[in-house]
């Protein structure tokens, strides 16, 4: 058995598993972890529990930490800064005549990169767009292409996470 705690990121999806090390969480709390992506912050869905180990085909990464009132302001500040970064994205991909359609920009919690969303019926070459927009943010910049029919669940989730966000944490 393995004690461990479900954190959700951007306000829906998929619960992913960590190991709390000796920090007591409860549902709705928030914690700093590491992703693939970078550290992130994340809320707790599931609070402290034990489940055995052959539920899980990889080693689960360690929570950094509990977050703190002041990375729920970090957090706040990253997603308004993304929405700027959101129309400097929408500019370049219109002076660069892509056809792409923008959907939508996010920072990771550690501002290590920044990730751009977009639609497109077809492969784009990107490469003179990425040489654009990385200088402009001084990070890695990251273009992920997603399905179309997505487009409406990302607006939701921009929305939640912002809504999410808006609440006195103790």
């Amino acid at each position: 058995m393995i004690e461990v705690v479900g954190v959700q990121f951007k306000g829906m999806g998929r619960i992913y598993y960590f190991k709390p090390l000796n920090i007591k969480f409860q549902p709705g709390d928030y914690a700093i972890v590491e992703t693939v992506r970078g550290v992130e912050l994340g809320k707790v869905i599931v609070g402290n529990k034990e489940i055995d180990e052959s539920q899980f085909e990889t080693e689960l990464k360690e929570v950094l930490r509990k977050a703190k009132k002041e990375d729920l302001i970090i957090e706040e500040k990253n997603n308004k800064e993304a929405e700027e970064a959101f129309k400097i994205f929408k500019s370049e991909v219109v002076k660069l005549d892509l056809d792409m359609k923008p959907l939508q920009a996010e920072y990771t919690f550690d501002r290590t990169k920044i990730i751009f969303y977009y639609t497109a019926e077809d492969r784009v070459d990107f490469r003179d767009l990425l040489k654009q927009l990385t200088p402009q943010f001084k990070l890695r910049v990251e273009l992920r292409q997603t399905r179309e029919d997505l487009h409406n669940e990302i607006e939701e989730l921009a929305a939640v996470t912002q809504e999410k966000l808006n609440y006195t944490y103790d």
